[in-house]
């Protein structure tokens, strides 16, 4: 008996804990969630195209060179409803958005 309280009270106490944490987590949504998301190309970027990121299908264009379809791109900043992105793996250039 004194077994199986220990066990209801541990794994009542793992989800408090876990009810609480949850209470206080920062929700990201919006363009806090976009910027530094990696998605892929869906058509060629030239400069101009499509990306899914996040599970969403958007309208993405590119100051860097073509992007082509399939390649992993990452998002650098929002303008308007249209994503700026690069290529995955270059590194990000501050300016760019401004």
């Amino acid at each position: 008996m004194a077994i199986a309280l220990l066990v209801i009270s541990g794994i009542s106490a793992w989800l408090f804990y876990t009810g609480a944490k949850a209470q206080y987590k920062h929700v990201k949504t919006g363009k806090e969630a976009l910027i530094g998301a990696i998605g892929v190309a869906t058509t060629d970027l030239k400069p101009q195209g499509e990306v899914r990121v996040l599970g969403e299908f958007w309208q993405a264009f590119t100051k860097y060179s073509e992007i082509a379809k399939g390649a992993p791109v990452e998002v650098i900043c929002l303008d308007g409803m249209i994503l700026v992105v690069k290529p995955a793996k270059e590194k990000l250039n501050s300016s760019i958005c401004q």
